[in-house]
């Protein structure tokens, strides 16, 4: 929902990262470690040195996008599957997992209609 908002002033990409962490699921701020090879001792985050192949192939291409966007405002680039922006209608968005990069159901799996209404 708030990114669809947003989308009306300026371009938004928005992304779901599925790849989760047990037993929480992917939270907020997991993707720390998937952007930064960051390592914070005691936590649920991942080392980079500890993830699967398929989790550093993710790290890779999410570390793609984020850069593409910070120099282009567009995180598209060759080799990656396409990120559309997101729109005041938008009922998808980038989903995230180890072994896919695919646009994902977002606004039908959190039930986004429901909230707009409520």
């Amino acid at each position: 929902m708030t990114a669809r908002t947003a989308s009306r002033h300026a371009p938004v990409y928005a992304y779901e990262l599925l790849d989760g962490a047990p037993p929480f699921g992917a939270y907020h701020g997991w993707d720390l470690p998937f952007l930064w090879k960051t390592s914070i001792p005691l936590s649920q985050y991942p080392d980079y040195e500890d993830m699967t192949p398929d989790q550093q192939r993710l790290s890779r291409a999410m570390t793609d996008y984020w850069t593409a966007f910070a120099h282009r405002g567009d995180p598209n680039t060759a080799g990656q599957p396409r990120w559309a922006r997101t729109r005041h209608d938008s009922t998808s968005t980038l989903g995230l997992a180890g072994g896919t990069i695919a646009r994902t159901p977002f606004a039908t799996d959190h039930k986004c209609g429901f909230w707009a209404n409520a």
